[in-house]
């Protein structure tokens, strides 16, 4: 039983989940059966380990039914339709997570039932709440749609003509949502094509963004989108400032969830344009990571995410911002997620020691960082690597650099996409070390045309001062 789907799902639920679990498996609406009601008991108390002498099959069916021969089929058949209730009880949770969505099922079967005082009450009702919606994103465009379409259905069913405008506005909301989708996911491939190379067909994009063009009060959603869109596929710097200037005037009026993607769109289009030394982009991206930190708008189910908290150090650092940056690595060390705290916090100050050249203090802060996520150990050998560079540690240096180039050809558990940056900057690193004089142009070029690249400026800046061993 260790290795089966129902432990994994058992293990993926928090404490107060597992608790509702056991309560949604005892009541008679759901489950009818006690066995499963003792089932889920038993392996609540078994975890969160679940031991493996504790879950096996056998010994789990003799606890509960202590009189009986071990029946694999019977056992295989409680364990199928427990995992079916855990399947159905996160399909639950997430819909009433949102109340919209229940509402509008309520909607639809007062039509179904010709419930239509019920059916009118709640649409005004919704109609009010959703004029009064602040933050519109991906879930208001749907619901809007649902609920057109359901209007629609009611007015059928009254077999009502006379100034119906119903179709018309069902198929605008329609337009709403499947544009809004539409313009999202293109960006995103332009986003993935400018990271991995990698073509996509955006032709019917490049009709919907046409067709927008031509319209006037587009939601600033849409309009958000439009605006990363032809920024992501023109690369004109006007295209960027208009984007700063349409988060700056609607951003108020964009769902908090939604507007955190519009940012992350616009602040990974910046940091590419950053590493061509464009000072304009550095400054701009930097104020879209402090607004949006200040603002929670980057922080994702109540926390700051580690990869901002550092992204947001290593801009700070390439704006020379010192003093700015150790207040901000102390003052937003609480808005991380317990599991990365300490890991983002030491790996941070460690970069703050390197750039203050107190390199000491670079290695005792190294020292801290329990590598929680594969970043962070790649991230301090590189660290470390150019502390050794300052301090003219030759030996330590090279003898880093060969076993950390070793360790990333050898790892089958890192990513392609998290290793070849490291490899690449290995590489450069032993070729500028060993360079010959007349091939320093050429390493120049090939460190600037190398798209996956971890310290692609230190590099040049090391190039640049031929310190050659």
């Amino acid at each position: 039983m260790k290795n089966s789907k129902l432990i994994e799902l058992l293990k993926a639920l928090s404490k107060e989940e597992l608790l509702e679990f056991q309560e949604f498996v005892a009541s008679p609406y759901f489950n009818k059966n006690d066995d499963l009601v003792k089932l889920v008991n038993y392996l609540s108390e078994a975890g969160p380990d679940y031991p493996i002498d504790k879950i096996k099959k056998e010994y789990v069916f003799g606890l509960l039914f202590p009189n009986i021969p071990f029946d694999k089929k019977r056992m295989s058949y409680l364990m199928n339709y427990l995992l079916k209730l855990g399947e159905r009880f996160l399909a639950i949770r997430q819909i009433e997570k949102k109340d919209s969505l229940l509402q509008t099922y309520t909607l639809r079967d007062f039509v179904d039932k010709k419930l239509y005082k019920h059916f009118k009450f709640l649409d005004k009702k919704l109609e009010k709440e959703m004029k009064n919606t602040d933050g519109k994103g991906e879930d208001y465009y749907w619901m809007k749609h649902e609920i057109s379409k359901i209007r629609a259905e009611f007015i059928y069913s009254q077999k009502i003509r006379k100034g119906d405008n119903s179709i018309e506005a069902l198929s605008e909301s329609l337009d709403e949502f499947y544009f809004l989708l539409k313009l999202k996911y293109a960006c995103e491939m332009l986003n993935r094509q400018a990271i991995l190379k990698k073509k996509y067909d955006l032709s019917f994009a490049e009709k919907v963004k046409d067709y927008l063009k031509t319209k006037d009060n587009i939601p600033p959603i849409i309009k958000c989108y439009l605006e990363i869109y032809s920024l992501l596929s023109s690369e004109d710097d006007l295209h960027f400032q208009n984007i700063l200037k349409t988060l700056a005037k609607s951003e108020d009026q964009i769902h908090l969830e939604e507007l955190r993607d519009v940012y992350l769109f616009v602040i990974n289009f910046g940091v590419r344009k950053i590493r061509g030394d464009r000072s304009y982009y550095l400054e701009q991206t930097l104020n879209l990571y402090k607004r949006g930190i200040e603002k929670k708008i980057l922080f994702d189910k109540g926390f700051l995410s580690p990869w901002t908290y550092n992204n947001t150090v290593k801009l700070a650092f390439m704006g020379e911002e010192y003093d700015w940056i150790e207040k901000f690595i102390y003052a937003q060390k609480d808005s991380l997620a317990q599991r990365f705290k300490e890991d983002a916090f030491n790996y941070s100050m460690a970069e703050l020691y390197y750039h203050k050249r107190e390199f000491e203090k670079v290695k005792d802060q190294l020292m801290k960082v329990h590598f929680s996520e594969m970043h962070y150990q790649l991230g301090s050998r590189a660290i470390l690597l150019k502390t050794y560079y300052a301090e003219e540690e030759i030996e330590a240096l090279l003898s880093l650099l060969a076993s950390f180039l070793q360790f990333l050809r050898r790892s089958d558990e890192i990513s392609i996409q998290l290793k070849k940056p490291y490899i690449n900057f290995c590489n450069f690193l032993n070729k500028i070390l060993r360079q010959d004089e007349r091939k320093r142009d050429l390493i120049r070029e090939e460190i600037k045309n190398t798209p996956l690249l971890a310290e692609k400026n230190w590099l040049l800046k090391v190039l640049a001062e031929n310190k050659i061993i």
